[in-house]
């Protein structure tokens, strides 16, 4: 986990609302007097290490879900070299169906940047 996917975790667990927590089956709907609620709010951290397995992986789907979507580290980089080495590569074919082969996957590469960014 990223510094930045820990922070967001973070000030996600601590933007949840008592509502979402109940539906998620976090917690008992509508349990009154020393709840799970007040522990939440009071002592967020105690709240998670006290909190059931089945309970906890609730709420950890319920962060990750509101986590913004992560690309691959590198992506772009890796696939700068991936095309400039199919670009070596057609430089040498003398097949004209190989190289535009070659120019459909190159496009093929961009555009997946394209829609990933």
């Amino acid at each position: 986990m990223t510094r930045e996917r820990f922070l967001n975790a973070a000030k996600i667990l601590l933007n949840i609302d008592k509502d979402e927590l109940e539906a998620a089956g976090v917690l008992t709907p509508g349990a009154v007097g020393g709840s799970d609620w007040t522990r939440f709010n009071d002592e967020p951290l105690i709240f998670l290490v006290k909190l059931p397995d089945d309970r906890y992986a609730r709420l950890w789907q319920m962060i990750e879900a509101r986590q913004p979507k992560q690309k691959k580290p590198g992506s772009s980089f890796h696939a700068a070299l991936t095309v400039e080495r199919l670009i070596r590569i057609k430089d040498h074919l003398s097949n004209q169906k190989e190289r535009d082969a070659i120019n459909e996957a190159v496009a093929a590469i961009y555009k997946l940047e394209e829609v990933s960014a």
